[in-house]
């Protein structure tokens, strides 16, 4: 669980948080009562025009509005285009391209694309972490039944192609990732 994780960092941390579990698109706080308002690959996955105008409306004027995204050329964009042919019935994401962003969240959000590197074993090892660990993953495996050993070759094949030859501590994987900035 997420949020137990985030509260026992806080404390290892030793940081005071008030931690709320909430609907991203009702929040319950006031109007303008937020200098920040920030989310780490979370608002991507709600319905895009009422979690923005949530987050808009907890942050003061002046404040800023801060989320992240996976970029489309990157890792997970790849892999999310690696696995689409299996789901046709799902929506095109609007989170992986600047100018589809800018659509939703206003010519005034700044897009800008940052990355890190990840460090795997190896893509078949990373593709198994994939399976235990990351919720649309587990539940797109689940939902294809007998489909998900095909659907997974192809999803092994992406991180190869990404992550390239192994050096001495496994292989090095460049991911990038966009960070929008709207101000409030």
């Amino acid at each position: 669980d997420l949020l137990r994780e985030a509260v026992r960092r806080s404390r290892a941390a030793g940081v005071d948080v008030t931690w709320i579990e909430a609907d991203l698109t009702d929040v319950p706080l006031p109007t303008d009562c937020a200098d920040l308002v920030t989310s780490t690959f979370g608002l991507v996955f709600a319905e895009p025009g009422p979690a923005l105008a949530e987050a808009r409306r907890l942050v003061r004027p002046g404040g800023r509005v801060v989320f992240t995204s996976w970029a489309a050329e990157g890792l997970f964009g790849r892999i999310r285009q690696a696995l689409a042919p299996y789901f046709p019935g799902a929506p095109e994401p609007w989170h992986e391209e600047r100018d589809a962003i800018r659509s939703l969240a206003g010519a005034d959000a700044t897009v800008e694309v940052s990355s890190f590197t990840m460090t795997i074993e190896s893509p078949e090892q990373f593709v198994s972490l994939l399976e235990r660990f990351s919720a649309p993953i587990v539940n797109g495996a689940a939902s294809l039944g007998d489909a998900w050993p095909s659907a997974r070759r192809d999803l092994v094949r992406v991180v190869e192609e990404v992550a390239g030859d192994a050096g001495p501590d496994g292989h090095r994987v460049p991911v990038d990732y966009l960070v929008t900035t709207l101000s409030g």
